[in-house]
């Protein structure tokens, strides 16, 4: 059974007053971004001030309300959804506005004031996007400083030579230490993590259909594509070619 996901109100304020809001039991979720100036928001009876880069989520059946701003060159953008999904984000979510996210506030923007057909069902799924960006980031708080820190590491040079005496000279940390401390907060081994990683970018580029065979695989590390190939057989069943043939976009 597929949940019930349904967008009720988009609000793109680009500067000026800030509007009030009495304080009601909402029947929606509201996901609201601050890209400058300042909001000030009650939610269940907690006062709670946005700035720049923050973000406000509340969800359904709690009480919200907001003060108004006159002459605050305030920006922000609000999303009222609803959702048969839970979502374990918290009311603050403090300085959001890295990665991919400006990007997809930014196409939601550029889709909103577009005359295109559709507008409201593209928003949507950038929203879906920006939740489990969201999320996937408030996970990746929890997670240990060091295995962050690894994680990072294999992610920027995935395309070069990782040794973990490499990696480990990179966090000022043992081999082992670092070894111990992933296994033991992600139930697998730096090294099977890396090649799971690899395989899925390559899986995500012979999807994509652009890059030739070989280049994709030194694009995830693999110099010699032979090995590349039989590594990716083993893992995904079929080989880099078949896949391609079978899952790629049609341009």
């Amino acid at each position: 059974m597929i949940s019930e996901f349904r967008l009720i109100y988009t609000r793109h304020n680009k500067g000026g007053n800030v509007f009030s809001l009495s304080d009601t039991r909402i029947g929606f979720n509201d996901l609201t971004f601050v890209m400058e100036g300042s909001m000030h928001y009650t939610v269940d009876g907690v006062e709670i001030e946005l700035n720049a880069g923050d973000a406000l989520f509340v969800p359904e059946g709690a009480y919200r309300s907001r003060k108004p701003h006159k002459g605050d060159n305030t920006e922000y953008l609000s999303l009222n959804f609803i959702s048969g999904e839970e979502y374990t984000l918290p009311t603050l979510i403090k300085d959001c506005l890295t990665d991919e996210i400006p990007h997809l506030l930014k196409a939601i923007i550029t889709v909103g004031e577009t005359p295109y057909g559709n507008a409201e069902k593209k928003t949507e799924q950038i929203l879906k996007c920006l939740l489990l960006s969201l999320q996937s980031r408030e996970h990746e708080k929890k997670q240990h400083p060091l295995v962050i820190q690894i994680k990072r590491y294999l992610h920027a040079h995935m395309k070069e030579r990782i040794t973990l005496a490499n990696l480990a000279e990179s966090t000022f940390f043992s081999v082992a230490h670092c070894e111990s401390v992933f296994k033991h907060e992600t139930g697998i081994s730096i090294v099977e993590y890396l090649l799971k990683e690899r395989v899925r970018r390559a899986k995500r580029l012979l999807t994509e259909g652009a890059l030739p065979l070989t280049d994709i695989a030194e694009e995830v590390g693999f110099p010699d594509y032979n090995y590349f190939s039989r590594t990716f057989k083993k893992r995904v069943g079929v080989s880099p070619k078949n896949y391609r043939d079978t899952h790629a976009v049609k341009q």
